[in-house]
């Protein structure tokens, strides 16, 4: 009887790819108002399939930054920023290894975990290319277009276009904040031209998933309470 052949890594990693299913952005941080995938979304799409293609990971992590500051009101919050290293081994022994970086702040005693998560979650997305939304054919029969209505325009008397007032409004709010954040900043000792590399640590430590020109009003507020609560 022919002994069975033990599949290889190079081998393995394509199996599990054909496997899982996608992970979308079903979660919300209410903090930032932004979507996102749990480390816990990931697990539960590679698991099933990493089992059945018998691949195991060893990970190992290098702490880069540990910072624990005192903020103006008396709390503290930790700052960690971690290299995660992954051994992925497939049942003949074989395997590959990679890296990636994971950052968190937090409040609490969660710091640690959160930056192991984020370097892990993302280990996985490039490693088994986990697809991040599920085909949809609008094109089927399931999906009909539905069909045009013709109607009678109607006249309509000129009015004050409401979006562009408020998004003059938003605009000028915006505007305040960011003034706000750069008195903060330049209270703090921050010159003008090193102010904005501020905001992006910021940004980057906070993990805001935007760029700074990007930045709602929402976000401006919370960078400013972020300059008010540090050391």
């Amino acid at each position: 009887m022919e002994e069975k052949k033990l599949k290889n890594i190079y081998q393995s990693i394509p199996a599990v790819m054909g496997k899982i299913k996608a992970v979308e952005k079903d979660h919300i941080n209410q903090a930032q108002k932004y979507r996102f995938r749990s480390i816990d979304d990931v697990y539960n799409a590679c698991n099933k399939a990493m089992a059945e293609e018998k691949i195991t990971i060893e990970p190992k992590y290098s702490i880069l930054g540990n910072d624990l500051n005192k903020t103006d009101r008396g709390s503290f919050v930790r700052s960690v920023v971690l290299q995660g290293n992954y051994k992925i081994i497939a049942e003949d022994g074989s395997f590959i290894e990679i890296s990636t970086i994971g950052e968190a702040i937090d409040h609490s005693d969660k710091a640690f975990n959160k930056a192991m998560s984020q370097a892990f979650k993302y280990a996985l997305f490039q490693v088994f290319m986990i697809p991040t939304e599920e085909d949809k054919d609008t094109e089927t029969k399931d999906n009909p277009i539905p069909p045009k209505t013709q109607t009678n325009p109607k006249k309509e008397e000129p009015k004050q276009d409401q979006s562009l007032e408020n998004e003059l409004n938003e605009e000028t709010k915006i505007n305040i904040v960011k003034t706000k954040a750069s008195e903060i900043m330049t209270k703090k000792g921050i010159k003008k031209q090193d102010q904005k590399k501020k905001v992006q640590e910021i940004r980057d430590l906070l993990n805001f998933d935007k760029a700074v020109i990007d930045f709602s009003l929402r976000d401006w507020e919370t960078v400013v309470r972020f300059l008010e609560d540090e050391k």
